[in-house]
């Protein structure tokens, strides 16, 4: 099963701050066995 995560704000969007938490759910899904196919900030 294939997975996507989305995080939103806009200073992930604009480097203020790096996106750590994305990597960590993303880490976490694929421990699940789901395939993470895309990250997505908006």
């Amino acid at each position: 099963m294939n997975a996507a995560v989305i995080t939103i704000g806009k200073e992930i969007l604009i480097g203020q701050i790096t996106d750590t938490n994305a990597a960590f759910i993303g880490q976490k899904l694929t421990e699940t066995g789901l395939e993470v196919v895309r990250m997505i900030t908006v």
